[in-house]
């Protein structure tokens, strides 16, 4: 049985003050286990409470200094007999794991070299030692790991034997780690192996880039761009929050087996290594490799230095790390095009996730979520696509200099600490004149999206809304060659916004994707901007477009037969590889397969990649 919300409040009120010692054997992957050994420090109001401890073997624990012999039952380690001041310690062996969660062991096929990792993630820190595995009891951890002498071992803390120019040294395979600053426990990360690594110093920090040693090579070839790539987006987040990155390295792996695809421990972030191909690395893949490394980063502050209470507020870290992902990667990293992919790829698939009965509120209440595994369902579309757009909006609405106001004044409010969407949204309203509370009900804790609709008076250009939410967006109009002629911001609510001065324009609305509607323009634009979509300046107003004529052929307004001319027509004259990519895969996964008849099919996908 996963962690229910009640165990979890529970729990929370009774303990405090949690501290962990841990100390690993990994020297002897071949036996199928690794020893564990963990001194659990903390304070409680109760005479009861549990430790989690996944598959353990050969249990022995001590409470307060006397041997016990706990309930346990497989996952469950009941303590009793509590006193104000605890001192827990639990020594067993564990099994190392295959599948990615918990202390994954792989041997590298390339050169028979072995690995040992340890990845966590929702109720999966239990996997790797005993603790209290939930966000709101942060702690701080000391480490100590015993291993092979020719690895190297990374993991949440610097070395304490760090040594003149930040060259690891290890004492007979023993490493010791300093005691890190509190942090969320299902965060917890091992890195163990002979990586082959590339480090260097910024701000007072040691940060590194480590591989497998097979993929040295891979490393070497892409190390400038991507320690440039950190080191300008941790310089522009400096310069985006108060509070400093509160830990004290910064590693970044490609390991083998994350299952996450990239998860953002404290200290050192690991990726899957995929993102470091053998061959050539596309410009597609360079841009979004970027914007993965800018969105973990991003979770230093918005998920380690503020960690969600409890699982409802997924998307109050991975919708806004998703946000400063892209932002940052262009932004910071310089990284042109970074917005291409979500709003080509990433955003239309939140629109059709949106639809399905299985949608769910981009903020679900907490008891919408009772237990951890209905939350691994929250991981989706919805949390990080949908709450990306949706937080982009906010921006947009409240005014980024407001919305940066109530960022820092949160992250400063809650250091160290939980926050909630309420703490949230109450530091973005006392920074706004804006009734950002109401906008939180209408935006966050509803499903659906509303339609933005340009009609014609006459001439004259009409923006209605049909639906209930408040929208900031940005209009931009052409001439019928499709020259630009002004862009401008409006707010579109319950009222039509009539544009004189724009008669007879050619308009997009929505241009640059700043808010979560679907748009459906008039006939007389979309006809101008049908004949010469390829003539349009902007990438990002033509990827609107893109997006827009997907959306007319999955609404059955726009034939498919008129969608395949229209890319057969002016895909080959598409100036950005990210649109060329995500109209193609998406004509060709979508369009074909669902709108065009089964013996069709093969003809049409043939005639758009001639």
């Amino acid at each position: 049985m996963s962690l229910t919300l009640d165990e979890a409040r529970a729990r929370a009120a009774a303990v405090s003050g949690v501290s962990y010692e841990i100390d690993l054997d990994l020297t002897s992957p071949t036996t199928g286990a690794f020893g564990c050994r963990t001194t659990v420090r903390f304070s409680a109001s109760a005479t009861e409470t549990f430790l989690e401890l996944t598959g353990a073997t050969d249990l022995a624990v001590t409470v307060n200094g006397a041997a016990t012999d706990p309930t346990y039952d497989g996952r469950r380690l009941w303590l009793s007999g509590l006193a104000a001041d605890n001192v827990v310690t639990v020594a067993a062996r564990l099994p190392y794991v295959t599948d990615g969660d918990g202390m994954y062991l792989f041997t590298d096929p390339a050169d028979g070299e072995t690995y040992v990792s340890a990845y966590c993630g929702m109720d999966i820190a239990q996997r790797v030692f005993a603790c209290f595995d939930q966000n709101d009891l942060k702690a701080t951890v000391e480490l100590s790991v015993t291993a092979d002498p020719a690895w190297t071992v990374l993991a949440n803390g610097r070395v304490a034997q760090h040594e003149v120019q930040h060259e690891v040294r290890s004492d007979g395979g023993r490493w010791r780690f300093a005691r890190t600053e509190v942090f969320a426990i299902p965060m917890f990360v091992v890195c163990a192996g002979p990586w082959h690594s590339r480090t260097w110093e910024h701000a007072g920090l040691p940060f590194g880039w480590h591989a497998r040693r097979s993929l040295a090579a891979e490393l070497d070839r892409d190390f400038d761009e991507l320690r440039a790539t950190t080191t300008a987006c941790f310089d522009h987040y400096a310069g985006l929050f108060e509070e400093p990155m509160p830990y004290d390295s910064y590693d970044q792996a490609f390991v083998p087996g994350q299952n996450w695809g990239a998860l953002e421990s404290p200290g050192c972030v690991t990726y899957r290594d995929e993102l470091l191909p053998r061959g050539r690395v596309t410009d597609l893949m360079r841009v979004q490799r970027a914007a993965v490394i800018a969105h973990e980063m991003a979770h230093m502050w918005f998920g380690n230095l503020v960690t969600m209470q409890w699982w409802e507020d997924t998307w109050l870290q991975e919708s806004f790390a998703d946000y400063m992902g892209y932002r940052v990667a262009h932004d910071g990293a310089g990284f042109a095009g970074t917005l291409l992919g979500h709003e080509l790829g990433r955003k239309p698939n939140a629109y059709q996730a949106d639809e399905r009965r299985s949608t769910h509120p981009v903020a679900p209440r907490a008891e919408d979520v009772p237990d951890v595994d209905a939350a691994s369902n929250n991981f989706d579309a919805i949390s990080y696509s949908k709450g990306n757009s949706v937080i982009r909006q906010l921006v947009t609405w409240l005014g980024d200099t407001d919305f940066l106001a109530g960022v820092n004044a949160y992250l400063t409010r809650h250091r160290l600490g939980n926050g909630t969407l309420a703490d949230f949204m109450a530091a973005l309203d006392g920074a706004s004149e804006r009734d950002v509370v109401a906008w939180t009900e209408l935006w966050l804790r509803t499903t659906g999206f509303d339609t933005i609709r340009v009609e014609r008076d006459g001439d004259v250009p009409v923006v209605r809304r049909e639906g209930t939410r408040p929208h900031r967006i940005r209009l931009t109009s052409y001439d019928e060659g499709l020259v630009e002629l002004e862009s401008r911001f409006v707010d579109v609510a319950d009222e039509p916004v009539r544009l004189d001065d724009w008669a007879g324009r050619v308009v997009v609305p929505n241009s640059h994707g700043e808010t979560f509607a679907r748009t459906v323009p008039d006939e007389r634009s979309w006809s101008a901007l049908t004949a010469g979509l390829a003539d349009i300046d902007d990438d990002l107003v033509r990827a609107i477009v893109w997006v827009t004529a997907f959306d007319l052929v999955h609404t059955r307004l726009l034939d498919p037969a008129d969608h395949l001319a229209l890319v057969r027509r002016h895909l080959p004259r598409e100036r950005h590889v990210a649109s060329v990519a995500a109209v193609l895969g998406r004509t060709l996964d979508t369009v074909v397969p669902l709108r065009v008849a089964a013996a069709d099919a093969a003809p049409a996908a043939d005639l758009v990649t001639e």
